[in-house]
Formats: structure tokens, sequence, C-alpha cells
């Protein structure tokens, strides 16, 4: 037997069987699992957002968002508080934070706490029972754009989307339900509604008998249009994506009840023998 053929195929070196099998273990050493990447943008809770100007990586991002973190949450919490969140972050994935990551989270966890309180602090100058004439004025001259997201309650959610975007994420349902109809009697006549505000600035009203006092007028339209406040609403562009609020809806029944009662009471009258 010739032992050339026999050594040839004992010693035979073929790379492309043994090399690409080491790679891919070195490759799986050091790559990171697949499964940290599969956090999609929606579920970050708002991070990605919170972080973006402060030079924090997506994916660190992410791992937050895989400890159970959101943005309240942040900023609920201390520093010390946020540096054992980060170490748990590093322990946990085996992530190392940058050094701008460690002190950019802390940053915009200020910077967003600074400009809740600032936009907190803003509304409740603006909604104060206790303002005067200074909030009438400020409400009627900040512009029309403006004044449904000071002042507007129960927004769909698509509306509210809009607000978020447009920089208005500080605008809560419970503190817009109030004013709904305000901003829905501005757009039906708004004539009406600028005399009704120059007459309470005028007389030195506060901004809680201006609200109380827009009900009527309201009433009043939908009395000239068959009591159907909804309809009223979907009509206009600028109502349509707004809830009627449910005291206007009350109170339209009340006084559609109201004169009918009495439209009854006097046609019966007619037909009194006496």
């Amino acid at each position: 037997m010739d032992p050339d053929p026999f050594t040839a195929s004992l010693f035979k070196w073929d790379p492309r069987g043994v090399v690409p099998a080491a790679t891919n273990r070195l490759l799986e050493a050091v790559a990171p699992p697949q499964a940290v990447y599969s956090v999609r943008p929606r579920e970050l809770g708002g991070l990605e957002e919170l972080f973006q100007a402060y030079g924090i990586r997506y994916y660190t991002a992410a791992r937050i968002a895989e400890l159970g973190f959101t943005v309240n949450t942040l900023l609920d919490m201390k520093d010390n508080e946020l540096d054992d969140m980060m170490n748990s972050l590093s322990q946990i994935f085996r992530w190392d934070l940058l050094v701008g990551e460690r002190y950019g989270i802390k940053a915009a966890v200020r910077a967003e706490r600074r400009r809740l309180d600032e936009e907190d602090s803003r509304r409740r100058h603006l909604l104060s029972p206790d303002t005067t004439t200074n909030t009438l004025d400020a409400l009627s001259q900040e512009g029309d754009l403006y004044i449904p997201f000071t002042l507007i309650n129960f927004v769909t959610n698509q509306v509210f989307r809009f607000a978020k975007k447009a920089g208005a994420s500080y605008i809560n349902k419970p503190k817009m339900r109030h004013y709904v109809h305000c901003y829905a009697l501005h757009c039906l006549d708004e004539e009406a509604s600028n005399a009704l505000r120059r007459g309470f600035k005028e007389r030195g009203e506060n901004v809680g008998a201006w609200r109380q006092a827009c009900y009527k007028p309201l009433v009043a339209i939908a009395a000239r249009q068959g009591w159907d406040i909804d309809a009223i609403f979907n009509a206009h562009p600028r109502l349509s994506v707004w809830y009627v609020p449910t005291k206007l809806r009350q109170l339209c029944h009340a006084e559609r009840n109201h004169a009918t009662a009495s439209s009854s009471v006097s046609g019966g009258a007619d037909h009194m023998p006496f």
C-alpha cells in the first residue's frame, strides 16, 4: 500500500471545516443574545424620547425598559436609586454604560422634572379659581390654537396624542374636563364668548364664575337647533373630536323637558272650558 495517500488523507488540513466553527464560537461569546434587541420602540414607555437629547444609546434604553422601568418610575427615583438601577443594568446584562450615559440619564431625569414642574405651575396659575381678570385676559389672548390645550377636557386618544406631540404633554383629562364647553362657546359664537368674558373681567369675576356662565349660551344654541348638542359638536370641525360634557348634555335635556312641559300646559289651557 502506498503510504503517501494514507499520510495525505490523515493529515489533510481543511480550513473550511474548522475556521468557521471557531469563528462562530467566538462570535457567540462576544455577541449579546438576540432577545435583547427585540424591544420595539413603542414598548420603551417613552424612554427613547426622554433620553434622545442626552446621548443615551437606544439599546441602553431598551435594557432599562426590560428591567421594568418607565419614565414615571425614573422621575420618582432619587440619585442613589438611579445609581443602583445603572449598576443592576451592568450586572444583569453585562452592559457597559458609557460615562456620558451615566451622567446623561441623571441629566435627562432632572430636565424632565423641571419641565413638568414649570408646566404644572403655569397650569395652576391659569386654572386657579382665585385668579380674576389677568387669567381671563391670558386665556383670551393666547390664540385659538392654544385654547383647546389650555381649557379643554375629555379628549379622544387622537387629540391627546396630538396635544403631547405639540408639547402640551402636561395636559391631563381631569383638568380639561371642566372647560370643554367654554371652548365650544368660543367656536360656535365667538362674539358672544368674547362679550361674556369682557363682562366678567369688568366686574372682577373669577374664572370659576365665568366657566359656569358659559353653559347658558350653549343651551340657547342647542334650543335653536333641536336640542341635539351631540350633532352640534359633530358638525363643527373643531369640536367633532371632543366629547360633549355630561353636565352640558344634562342641562340641554332638562331645558328641553321644561320647554316641552310648558308648551303642553299652554296648549292644554286653550282647550279649557273656563
